[in-house]
């Protein structure tokens, strides 16, 4: 394994054409943002191309980048390479189209566990630059509203070589008006200023929204499969109704006249990202699964269970208390009936 650099671009290219997979965390562009977290590596073979992160501590497989018919092949090495290098098992956001194939050439090899916190949405674009129909009533009325405020607003493609020291300069305005300064946030700065470092060498595209001459909102997008362009980035002046609205718009009819589709990538878990992602009504979702070896044992319980029984019980049914659930384990609970995975 050695680790991926920008300078790997044309070497893996060829293979993630290959895998031709739906889903933003098989792009690139998205890999060398967020590698100074993940510190992805990488290996070379025949028939197929594999990649492994290190994320705080932990080691996982991406898919293996291949065409279907070298599924097999990658992944038995991948399984060899994490037993000879005594870690866990398991590839993270996985597609679809990857499970369901892996489930015909490994039948029984693998669990799956879909995390839903991890699904990309996916929008018409079509849709998010003309608002209409009645579901987009709410983000047509903010449009409007912003027009009206602003009728001498301007859209401009962004160069990073000329513009990068006002875009980071407003960046840290808009983001410490509402929050301190998090990890996440110092990270995803980070991120970004790497986009716009390489924008001569990836395939990115960058757009902002002016007021008065002044730079209130920005956007960094780049091509996926599909006929789909990603956003990797949406900063904005949240105090301005309708600048999110409009910027999405107007990069989307400026920037991106070749695709279809938009990826906005996942939610996080995040409630309030979650309501406001859903609420812009995606057309379908890119389900995300987590792929484990199939080492599960089943046994009868035994005595020595029974208190790890009563807490998943608990757990797992909200409205039993401590009363009901001791009343269940005393009357009617019989070990020989349960069983433990």
């Amino acid at each position: 394994m050695k680790p991926l650099k920008l300078s790997d671009l044309n070497t893996v290219l060829p293979y993630l054409d290959k895998a031709n997979y739906e889903g933003y965390n098989s792009n690139f562009v998205t890999m060398m943002m967020w590698n100074h977290e993940y510190h992805i590596e990488y290996e070379i073979h025949d028939h197929f191309c594999i990649m492994l992160h290190n994320y705080k501590g932990h080691r996982f497989f991406a898919m293996p980048f291949a065409s279907c018919e070298y599924y097999k092949e990658a992944i038995e090495y991948m399984v060899d390479y994490a037993k000879e290098n005594k870690f866990p098992f398991m590839i993270d956001c996985a597609i679809p189209s990857f499970v369901e194939e892996l489930k015909k050439v490994c039948p029984g090899q693998f669990v799956y566990e879909h995390t839903r916190d991890l699904d990309d949405y996916v929008y018409d674009k079509e849709k998010l630059i003309t608002l209409s129909g009645k579901k987009m009533q709410k983000m047509r009325n903010n449009y409007h509203n912003f027009i009206s405020q602003y009728p001498n607003y301007e859209y401009r493609t962004l160069n990073a070589d000329d513009d990068m020291p006002m875009i980071f300069s407003d960046l840290l305005k808009w983001e410490r008006e509402e929050h301190e300064q998090s990890e996440s946030l110092t990270s995803e700065v980070y991120g970004i200023m790497y986009l716009l470092s390489t924008q001569d060498q990836l395939p990115i595209k960058i757009g902002g929204i002016f007021i008065n001459n002044e730079l209130k909102a920005f956007m960094i997008g780049s091509p996926l499969k599909h006929e789909t362009i990603q956003i990797h980035i949406e900063k904005a002046d949240k105090t301005i109704r309708g600048l999110y609205v409009t910027l999405r718009k107007e990069f989307l009819e400026h920037e991106c006249a070749d695709f279809k589709y938009v990826n906005r990538e996942e939610d996080m878990g995040i409630e309030n990202l979650r309501i406001s992602k859903e609420r812009m009504h995606p057309c379908h979702m890119v389900e995300k699964t987590r792929i484990f070896i199939n080492d599960a044992i089943v046994t009868q319980a035994t005595d020595e269970d029974t208190e790890t029984i009563k807490e998943i019980w608990r757990d797992r049914f909200e409205d039993v208390d401590e009363v009901s659930s001791e009343f269940y384990f005393k009357y009617r609970y019989k070990k020989e009936n349960a069983y433990v995975v």
